[in-house]
């Protein structure tokens, strides 16, 4: 399947998951746990969309990856 993610020029791997993804904290019975969410989209349309709303769009490219 392919999918489409927005990636920023220039930066390394680390640097591309820190800027583009979400933390969000999941909770369980007694414990909270932290984990990182990525945005990837199915469309490269609304790829482009979604980076339509981004400020420096001339940062960011698309790309895309088969999983």
């Amino acid at each position: 399947m392919k999918i489409y993610l927005i990636k920023y020029k220039g930066a390394n791997w680390w640097g591309n998951f820190v800027t583009l993804s979400s933390k969000i904290t999941i909770k369980y019975e007694k414990e909270e746990k932290i984990s990182w969410v990525g945005k990837y989209f199915f469309k490269k349309k609304d790829a482009k969309l979604y980076l339509k709303t981004f400020e420096y769009v001339d940062n960011y490219e698309i790309i895309s990856c088969e999983v």
